[in-house]
C-alpha cells in the first residue's frame, strides 16, 4: 500500500451536509493508540502516506501530535496528511 487512512471517529465540530463521515459534534472519538500506529506501520512503506481521518483529528490535537512523534519515532520519513475543516487551524500551527 501507498498509504494508509486512519480514521479516529466521527466527532466534529461542524455539521456538514456533504461530510462523508456524518461528522457531528455529538459523534464517538476514539484516540489513536500504540497498537494502532504499529499495523499502520506494518501495512505502508517509510516512504508512503498517513492520512488521518475523522469526523475532525484536531479536535484531539495532543493525540494527533502524540501519534505524529510517534510514527516518526518509529522510522516513518514519508508523508501526513490530516483531512480537516481547518476550523482550528492556526492553534494546530502553533
Amino acid at each position: 500500500l501507498s498509504d494508509v487512512h486512519l480514521y479516529t471517529g466521527s466527532r466534529c465540530n461542524r455539521t456538514c451536509g456533504f461530510c462523508i463521515v456524518e461528522g457531528r459534534p455529538q459523534g464517538w472519538h476514539q484516540p489513536l493508540s500504540e497498537a494502532a500506529l504499529d499495523a499502520a506501520l506494518a501495512l505502508v512503506p517509510c516512504d508512503g502516506t498517513i492520512k488521518f481521518y475523522g469526523g475532525e483529528p484536531t479536535l484531539d490535537l495532543p493525540n494527533l501530535l502524540w501519534s505524529m512523534t510517534y510514527l516518526r519515532l518509529k522510522g516513518f520519513d514519508g508523508w501526513f496528511t490530516i483531512f480537516t475543516n481547518g476550523v482550528q487551524a492556526d492553534r494546530v500551527l502553533a
